[in-house]
């Protein structure tokens, strides 16, 4: 399940939003609704560490609006994906939305289909993400966990006079966390 954060100064329409869609049979839980960008902000950071996943932001608001949040959210958030809903199609509008490589661009009224064919879509790449995030990890742990047997096999491989050349024996000693750059190593047989 992703989270969701809504903002949008209209309370009309942030409520449409979040009781208009079966978010939970989108992979997602809506975590919060906001007014304007800095209440959005104030949310997401007291939400950390389990900042939402995608913000679904409109730009006209007060206090603070929607492109502001957006590059507020790209500096201090950004995994963060930011979806646009918006009644405005003005070229400024979005040549700025685009340049803080936002999702997606909704226009208001939005098409039923499409919106949730965007939200599916950030679903699909969000579980790419994290599937590769777990596959990394799993890599970086067998590596670690491997690393005492790699170190003493590249050592036999030294006492045993198996020939490697100076930048080899580095790069190695380096990769395994060795330091054999010391008057102190002796090799015993």
């Amino acid at each position: 399940m992703y989270r969701l954060l809504v903002v949008d100064d209209e309370e009309p329409i942030r409520t449409g939003i979040i009781e208009g869609n079966d978010w939970n049979a989108m992979g997602y839980e809506v975590i919060g609704a906001a007014g304007n960008g800095l209440e959005a902000l104030k949310i997401i950071e007291e939400s950390a560490p389990n900042i939402p996943d995608v913000i679904l932001v409109d730009i006209k608001m007060p206090v603070m609006d929607g492109l502001e949040l957006i590059e507020r959210v790209r500096c201090e958030f950004p995994s963060i994906r930011c979806v646009v809903l918006s009644g405005y199609s003005e070229f400024e509008y979005v040549q700025t939305a685009l340049k803080n490589k936002v999702t997606d661009y909704l226009l208001k009224p939005t098409d039923v289909k499409e919106f949730t064919l965007t939200f599916e879509k950030i679903h699909s790449e969000l579980d790419e993400e994290r599937r590769k995030k777990y596959e990394y990890e799993t890599l970086k742990k067998q590596i670690r966990d491997s690393l005492p047997l790699l170190r003493e096999k590249f050592l036999n491989e030294l006492v045993r006079g198996y020939s490697y050349d100076i930048e080899t024996i580095r790069r190695k000693t380096e990769y395994l966390g060795l330091n054999l750059e010391t008057e102190h190593v002796r090799a015993i047989l």
